[in-house]
């Protein structure tokens, strides 16, 4: 099961592309959200809680299948993170943001439409 939720900005001058949803486990429960906006360049925002200390990695899939890893993050004790990444991909093809710990085992993902 997947919670997504997409929205739509639109400027003076260009319409911006936001597209924002939610990161749920394996079970089904959210664990954070992700955005990917247009604006300036193309930026992926992430909100991550409910980790386990160690280092984990972001993954984007693209809708031709191709799967990128584009960065890894310690989390602390607190089991929480939150992160902007820059991303050279056009905003229409990305399919999910994937998120796998250390041992490359997926602990969530979001489809982002």
């Amino acid at each position: 099961m997947v919670g997504l939720g997409i929205g739509i900005r639109v400027s003076r001058d260009d319409p911006v592309d936001v597209r924002r949803a939610v990161f749920v486990d394996a079970a089904g429960h959210s664990d954070g959200s992700v955005s990917v906006d247009s604006s300036d360049g193309l930026v992926l925002t992430l909100s991550l809680k409910n980790l386990q200390v160690g280092t984990y990695r972001c993954l984007v899939q693209r809708t031709d299948g191709t799967v990128t890893d584009i960065a890894s993050w310690p989390i602390d004790e607190s089991g929480t993170g939150w992160w902007v990444v820059p991303l050279d991909v056009g905003p229409g093809s990305l399919r999910s943001v994937l998120i796998e710990d250390a041992g490359g085992a997926r602990i969530a993902s979001a489809a982002l439409g």
